[in-house]
């Protein structure tokens, strides 16, 4: 799923350190990656990779697109389980759903948060740049 929030004229680099601390309270260790346009902050569970996340700040501090994505490893366990639980794979199709309901409630979770986020941080980049 993805917002777009429009002359807000947010800080970038804050809102990134915001979403980095809003994954980290969730129990996931973060690792934050520059793309062109933007930023990627990427969350995983420690325990298994299948619980991971990628949040995207794409452009520029008037004109922003959060993007927050759940990792294909959990939609191809999810097809696994649906493929084997005839044969016994029942117990992957339930870790599978456990793991795409966590995921679901922690985006629901992170879009509560980056609404919060964008109103707080709202004009920080003419702040930040404030001499």
């Amino acid at each position: 799923m993805q917002e777009r929030w429009v002359g807000k004229n947010i800080d970038i680099d804050l809102l990134g350190q915001a979403i980095d601390a809003f994954l980290i309270s969730k129990g996931l260790k973060t690792s934050k990656d520059t793309i062109s346009g933007g930023c990627v902050i990427s969350g995983s569970n420690e325990i298994s990779s299948k619980g991971g996340v990628n949040v995207r700040i794409l452009g520029e501090s008037d004109d922003l697109i959060i993007e927050f994505l759940a990792c294909d490893d959990i939609r191809r366990s999810f097809r696994l389980g649906l493929l084997t639980s005839f044969l016994g794979g029942g117990s992957v199709l339930l870790k599978s759903l456990n793991s795409q309901r966590a995921i679901e409630k922690l985006e629901e979770e992170f879009w509560i948060f980056a609404e919060d986020a964008i109103q707080h941080l709202a004009q920080s980049a003419s702040r930040s740049k404030a001499p």
